[in-house]
């Protein structure tokens, strides 16, 4: 497969991919968000990835409004926005969210994550109901050996870094979907 690609992120990425084309936003925010529209000119976008995230520990009980707006606006509201912004060229296209699992198996302190991520699948399982010209598909990986899940675990006596999916092979789910999704009911979940 072969796509011309629109990154977005706060910070320049190290492709040198002549198909990729970096906006840089932050997606919390309207301005933000009206970025991608400066740079998506054309009329049809075949694939929507929305592979954002963020996570940190915070007791449930004990939950700041700022820890709650922040988790939410990028984990939740970004990709919503974002597929409202593109849902006029998305016709006929694709739309897979990265959530997790943490949608149904919640640890101690991630409370708002997970909870972020249950809502984001559920807010697309209804999109899907209500949009079937285009399909789409929450994958909830278990942990991603990244640099967010270091931060996370690195304290963490016997972590199971064995035991993590590499980013590249969330990607190839990513690429199965996208070669099989005819496979696949709109709206599913993939563990």
């Amino acid at each position: 497969l072969e796509f011309k690609v629109y990154g977005v992120s706060r910070t320049k990425p190290q492709t040198k991919d002549k198909k990729f084309v970096w906006i840089k936003a932050d997606l919390t925010t309207s301005q933000g968000l009206k970025e991608i529209l400066k740079f998506v000119k054309e009329e049809r976008v075949d694939f929507l990835a929305n592979n954002v995230g963020l996570a940190f520990e915070e007791k449930a009980i004990d939950f700041k409004d700022a820890s709650y707006m922040k988790m939410f606006s990028l984990n939740f509201i970004s990709p919503i926005k974002i597929a409202s912004l593109l849902s006029s060229k998305l016709k006929d296209g694709l739309i897979i969210n990265t959530s997790s699992i943490s949608d149904r198996l919640v640890g101690e302190g991630d409370g708002l994550y997970s909870a972020s991520k249950a809502a984001l699948n559920s807010f697309f399982e209804a999109y899907a109901l209500e949009n079937p010209r285009i399909k789409v598909f929450n994958i909830l990986p278990s942990y991603i050996d990244t640099p967010l899940q270091h931060k996370l675990s690195d304290n963490i006596k016997d972590f199971p870094w064995e035991e993590n999916m590499k980013p590249n092979q969330v990607a190839g789910c990513v690429s199965f979907l996208i070669e099989n999704k005819e496979k696949f009911s709109s709206g599913s979940r993939i563990v």
